[in-house]
């Protein structure tokens, strides 16, 4: 299952990152610094070329697939994935390669071991000279903001509304407040503890 989605990554993260690169008196410094940040983030990150081969692939993939980097490199992702295929990322990262448009989506996505997450992935297609010679994933799981947003709402349906009622009013609250649905249902689970 895939729906388009808005991926709103700590944009404020990247002037600092920015900044502390141009200080750096070497290329080989800036990409040590840029190695570890990619290895350290909490967020999984990787490339493919335009067959899908994957070209890179950070600490947080190797954890959370338990396939190590040295066993990803050169294979092709639907090959190590198949599952992805069906929850639509194939589509997405081939529509982002032939346009050259960013895309987003969320996925309910399974893993080779079964085990069920929720994901937002950002796929930004790779240039070169401006040719499509890739794409960058940006893998985010959102498991349990998606359960703390369902626990929200089933407050609310508590206090009478339906879920689509339930829903909108949670977006309506994150949108006049000018908050996140995750902080409006962080917001609502504290008012029903308190």
């Amino acid at each position: 299952m895939t729906t388009s989605q808005t991926v709103n990554y700590p944009r404020q993260l990247l002037p600092t990152l920015i900044e502390i690169c141009n200080k750096l008196t070497s290329s080989h410094e800036r990409d040590e610094i840029i190695d570890q940040i990619l290895q350290t983030i909490d967020l999984g990150i990787y490339t493919i070329d335009t067959d899908l081969h994957i070209t890179s692939w950070n600490t947080y993939m190797e954890q959370t697939s338990g396939i190590a980097a040295t066993s990803a490199l050169g294979h092709k992702l639907l090959e190590l994935f198949p599952s992805l295929e069906q929850e639509g990322l194939a589509d997405v990262l081939q529509q982002a390669l032939n346009t050259g448009a960013a895309n987003n989506l969320r996925l309910s996505h399974y893993s080779r071991h079964s085990k069920h997450s929720i994901q937002r992935r950002r796929i930004t297609p790779l240039r070169d000279k401006g040719q499509v010679i890739g794409a960058l994933i940006v893998v985010k799981d959102i498991s349990s903001l998606s359960q703390q947003i369902e626990k929200a709402k089933g407050v609310l349906i508590n206090q009478g509304l339906s879920e689509p009622e339930a829903h909108r009013q949670m977006q309506k609250m994150a949108m006049n407040k000018r908050k996140s649905l995750g902080e409006v249902a962080a917001a609502i689970l504290w008012m029903k503890e308190g």
